[in-house]
C-alpha cells in the first residue's frame, strides 16, 4: 500500500499501511519529507498505526527522514506504533534519538 500523505496547517502527516518495507513504501518516505522540506514544510507526523510490520529498509527511510528534517531545522513525530514496531526502533536505539508518541499520549505541541 503506498504512503498517504495528508497536509494541515503547515502540518503534512503521512501514514503507512500494514507494512512498512522496501516493497510497501519505505523507499518513498525519504522522498516524501525531502520535498516537503523543500517546499517549505517543516513540521511532519508520521502515523504508524497500521503498520504491522517493518523491515531495515523501513527503519533506514523512517532515520533518513528524521535526519532530512531535522538538518533542515524541521522536526518528525512518530505516532501509533505497534508494539512490535517499537521493539524494533529499540533493538536499533533510534528510540533514543527519534521523537515517538505512545498511544494514548498527549497531543504534539509544536
Amino acid at each position: 500500500m503506498p504512503l498517504v500523505q495528508r497536509l494541515e496547517q503547515d502540518i503534512l502527516t503521512i501514514a503507512a499501511g500494514q507494512k512498512l518495507t522496501a516493497f510497501d513504501g519505505a523507499l518513498d518516505l525519504a522522498d516524501l519529507v525531502k520535498k516537503g522540506l523543500a517546499d517549505g514544510i517543516r513540521r511532519f507526523v508520521l502515523d504508524l498505526s497500521d503498520v504491522e510490520y517493518i523491515d531495515s529498509t523501513g527503519v533506514g527511510g523512517i532515520a533518513n527522514s528524521h535526519s532530512a528534517a531535522k538538518n533542515q531545522g524541521g522536526r518528525l513525530v512518530l505516532v501509533g506504533l505497534q508494539p512490535r514496531v517499537v521493539l524494533v526502533l529499540k533493538m536499533a536505539s533510534l528510540d533514543l534519538v527519534l521523537e515517538i508518541r505512545e498511544a494514548g499520549a498527549d497531543p504534539v505541541v509544536w
